[in-house]
This record gives C-alpha cells, structure tokens and sequence, in this order.
C-alpha cells in the first residue's frame, strides 16, 4: 500500500514499483487507507508512507493504519520524510522493529529497501 498525498508523486513511484512485481495500491491519506483495508480485505505486505507533514507524525500514521486495520505486525512500515538534512539523503533507518525511513536519493535506493523486506517470489 503506498499512502501519497502529491498526484503528482505517486505515478512515477507506483510505476517504478510495479516494473518490479509489485501490485500497488495507491491511496491519499490515513482515512483512505483504513477504508480500502477494511472495505477490500486486501492481503498488504508493506506499508509505503509519503506525505506531507513531519516524519515522525507520518510515522505514527502509519502505525495508526497498520493497527486499525488489524495488519499483522510485522508488516513492514516505510515512512519518506518530507523534509530532512542534506546528510540523511541516500540513507535508510531502522525506526522499531518493523519501521523504517528512507531518506531517497533516488528511486533505485527504495526498491532496493523494499527489496530487502519483501522479496519478489519471480515464479508466482
């Protein structure tokens, strides 16, 4: 699930997700996505977070989705902090058992996360 505010983001991130086997669900904020999780019973392996407000807010966002829609937790949650230091960019930070940021330099460095956490099956 990839939780992106900008319309303008989210296509060149999905794109660039689905080109790697992933099924992407895109919604726009927290309410979008404990609707489409409870409505849809969707299977989520990760949790994408990139919106607009401080990093640990969008943390504790989604860690509010991942509870409220009673995902097993140990589903990964990815936060892409809006603003951060120039030094932070290219890296990627371990925030709690199953919680990261990633500071994205550019998108190979979040497929090569995601990668990481959940890895491609290529025979399915």
């Amino acid at each position: 699930m990839f939780v992106e505010d900008d319309e303008e983001v989210s296509p060149a991130i999905e794109f660039c997700l689905q080109k790697e086997g992933y099924a992407v669900l895109v919604v726009r904020n927290e309410e979008d996505a404990l609707n489409n999780l409870r409505s849809e019973g969707i299977p989520i392996k990760l949790i994408l977070l990139n919106q607009h407000m401080h990093s640990d807010e969008a943390l504790l966002a989604g860690r509010r989705i991942r509870a409220g829609a009673e995902l097993d937790p140990s589903v990964p949650l990815v936060v892409l902090p809006f603003e951060y230091e120039a030094a932070m960019e290219g890296t990627d930070q371990s925030v709690g058992d199953n919680d990261y940021k990633t500071y994205i330099a550019d998108t190979d460095q979040l497929t090569s996360l995601i990668k990481r956490l959940i890895p491609i099956n290529k025979q399915d």
